[in-house]
């Protein structure tokens, strides 16, 4: 009885994006810190590169992203939100006037 190896021959994987601590956190507008806490609260995927880098993996934080999204429950939360965010936007759009005028820094 002979053994008969069978080979395939499989592309490698792609490796997976990641960024660095100090990335993700401008990519989602939150303080270093934060993005630590989610890595060693298990939110985010991240792996050790060397002995002091901490590397994200970019789709554990696209998942994060969605999972914290938030959704209106009912017509009346929709409304909310949209006021909110209009107002929001409107808020950010005068504080950039006051900055061109030398109001704010």
């Amino acid at each position: 009885m002979s053994l008969h190896v069978v080979t395939s021959e499989i592309a490698p994987a792609a490796p997976r994006p990641s960024a660095s601590v100090r990335r993700v956190a401008e990519l989602i507008g939150c303080d270093e810190a934060t993005v630590r806490r989610l890595v060693n609260e298990g939110a985010l995927e991240a792996y050790t590169l060397r002995r002091r880098s901490i590397m994200i993996f970019l789709d554990s934080v696209a998942a994060h992203q969605l999972r914290q999204a938030r959704v209106p429950k009912s017509p009346v939360e929709k409304i909310k939100m949209h006021r909110r965010a209009v107002a929001s936007s409107a808020n950010e759009a005068a504080k950039a006037r006051l900055r061109e005028m030398g109001f704010l820094r």
